[in-house]
């Protein structure tokens, strides 16, 4: 059997686990201490032994319990699909429902109107309005026309208060000032794309 007094620095040594200064001090012993040699030598075979050691194969409990969480994840992954697929139809639908009504609602406009001044356009293109300080008179219309490719959504102040519409691309929304003031108008979605309407008298 291996010298009591150093059972510890031998398995310790066996694992790397010793300091510089211990490191030598077991040098020097197993050199003249031939059982703590043997038993250094088994150590680190030991350890070796377990640290390649092949992977024991599964209990078949934890098999099936893998599986049964993998089908959980899997139904629990395929109802979350659905419910935000679900939900996002239902965004589409909503949002093509306005702008069929917007639309219809400027298409709708009575034949028998007084023709005021045309109406000042402001193209949205990209992240930008290439209008983005108009002025008009009184009763004269401001048109917002999406002339690119992103969709927007476009808010503006007005006598009533604030109001908002989502603007496809190729699509435009128009609004009628019938009070001086300053109002301003910006997109939601895109950060810095804003602008101001000026009625005057």
């Amino acid at each position: 059997m291996a010298c009591s007094e150093w059972f510890e620095m031998v398995s310790a040594g066996a694992d790397d686990q010793l300091s510089e200064e211990e490191s030598s001090r077991l040098h020097d012993h197993l050199a003249t201490c031939q059982q703590c040699t043997e038993l250094f030598e088994t150590f680190a075979i030991e350890h070796r032994r377990l640290r390649f050691r092949a992977p024991a194969d599964h209990d078949p409990l934890v098999t099936n319990l893998l599986q049964e969480r993998q089908t959980d994840r899997s139904a629990s992954l395929l109802g979350f699909k659905a419910r935000t697929l679900v939900g996002a139809v239902g965004v589409i639908a909503a949002v093509g429902a306005l702008v069929s009504a917007i639309h219809f609602a400027q298409q709708s406009t009575p034949a028998s109107s007084p023709k005021l001044d045309a109406a000042v356009r402001i193209d949205a293109r990209k992240h930008t309005f290439d209008n983005s300080e108009v002025t008009v008179t009184t009763g004269q219309s401001v048109e917002w026309r999406n002339s690119g490719e992103l969709t927007h959504h476009i808010v503006r102040t007005g006598e009533d208060g604030a109001s908002d519409t989502v603007l496809a691309p190729g699509h435009s929304y128009h609004a009628t000032f019938t009070q001086p003031g300053v109002y301003r108008f910006w997109c939601m979605i895109h950060e810095g794309m804003q602008g101001t309407v000026t009625v005057d008298l």
